[in-house]
């Protein structure tokens, strides 16, 4: 558990250094497929998740992940994956030879962001860590922090605001949406369903 909130957090660091210096374009698109996918990704592993549920109810624990150390080190994999993908995509350029391809890839990468999103609230103490930096904070260092945000926001706003879009609405839909006995179930098959989609679709289209 220690370990992946590390990995959070170098995560969350390299992406939003990355955004801020690295990228001077808007690399997500908000189009009407990439809503769907999403959408059926949320639906897909709601729907799995629940199933789960009713499956594991006369257990103490109602998990799939708390029932084998399989299933357990798949999840720890597919995280893995998402993160390294929401990190690299900030840090290369993609090689995109046609359209079609970037059609594809429009479809498929807000899906790493809004994902993301989703387990930093389940895995990181967001509450927590906001209420210490707060706590730290008197009126120059406010004013200071607002500042210092305000340049780099204006260095590169159209990356930042598309990410700042899909990982919160990650953040909204785990906090808000999604009960708190299944939501790593939620997020185990969402992983499994944009993962499978992305292996057939590279087999298929790179």
């Amino acid at each position: 558990m220690k370990s992946m909130r590390i990995l959070f957090l170098l995560a969350l660091i390299q992406i939003s250094l990355s955004s801020c210096f690295l990228w001077k374009e808007c690399i997500l698109s908000f189009k009407q497929s990439t809503a769907f996918f999403i959408g059926s990704m949320v639906f897909v592993s709601g729907i799995c998740a629940g199933v789960n549920y009713l499956y594991t109810c006369k257990q103490e624990v109602h998990s799939v992940l708390a029932s084998k150390k399989s299933v357990k080190l798949l999840y720890s994999i597919l995280l893995l994956i998402n993160l390294l993908g929401a990190v690299l995509v900030l840090s290369d350029n993609l090689f995109i030879k046609n359209t079609l391809q970037q059609e594809l890839v429009d479809f498929l990468l807000p899906s790493f962001f809004f994902l993301f999103g989703l387990d930093l609230l389940i895995f990181l103490p967001l509450k927590k860590y906001m209420r210490d930096f707060l706590a730290i904070l008197d009126r120059k260092k406010t004013v200071l922090v607002t500042i210092l945000a305000t340049l780099l926001f204006l260095r590169n706003p159209m990356t930042i605001v598309s990410l700042l879009i899909y990982i919160g609405l990650g953040l909204f839909f785990a906090a808000y949406l999604v009960p708190s006995s299944v939501k790593k179930e939620v997020s185990f098959y969402g992983h499994i369903f944009r993962d499978l989609v992305l292996v057939i679709a590279t087999l298929i289209f790179f």
